[in-house]
């Protein structure tokens, strides 16, 4: 599982109200995913890799658990 965070993107969603684009958040998730990190279970922002956060809760666990659906 990756996660990506493209940040506080202006959008439609927050009228605009974002310091980056949604072109700079498109990016960031981009930017993980070329390079072959997709299963790695980190959390990345900008391609700097944030780290594991170790107090997940147990429903996003088990939900990770579980798989994605098909």
């Amino acid at each position: 599982m990756l996660l990506s965070c493209p940040g506080y993107c202006a959008t439609d969603l927050n009228a605009h109200a974002g310091y980056r684009t949604a072109t700079q958040g498109a990016h960031s998730i981009l930017a993980v995913l070329g390079h072959g990190v997709a299963d790695s279970g980190k959390m990345f922002f900008d391609n700097t890799d944030m780290g594991v956060k170790a107090d997940v809760p147990d429903e996003l666990k088990a939900v990770v658990a579980a798989g994605a659906p098909q």
